[in-house]
């Protein structure tokens, strides 16, 4: 259990950081975040990472984004960009979003 603790303390600890890095240098905060070598830590900071980039600059994130190989990773990030543009541009969204890679989350 103790275990299991530290590695949630990691992922938020990894999440402020990020959320507070991302204001200054959010390419940079991202790229950090996906060099994360723990699974939940990296998927919950580079999510943090990418809904700061989205709402910045949706443009040079979405980019970004379809540069990351498939996975939790990627998913997470996507999520926040389909939440950010669905308003707007609902077909942007959806297409974004049957990207996802879990049926489950993808329907």
């Amino acid at each position: 259990m103790a275990d299991e603790d530290s590695k949630h303390n990691l992922a938020q600890t990894s999440d402020n950081l990020v959320d507070t890095w991302a204001n200054f240098d959010v390419a940079a905060a991202a790229e950090w975040s996906a060099s994360l070598e723990m699974p939940e830590a990296r998927t919950r900071a580079i999510d943090e990472a990418a809904g700061a980039w989205i709402h910045q600059d949706s443009l040079p994130a979405s980019e970004c984004l379809g540069k990351l190989p498939e996975g939790p990773d990627r998913d997470a990030a996507v999520r926040q960009l389909v939440s950010h543009v669905q308003m707007n541009g609902p077909s942007a969204a959806f297409t974004w979003a049957i990207t996802l890679s879990e049926e489950g989350k993808r329907t």
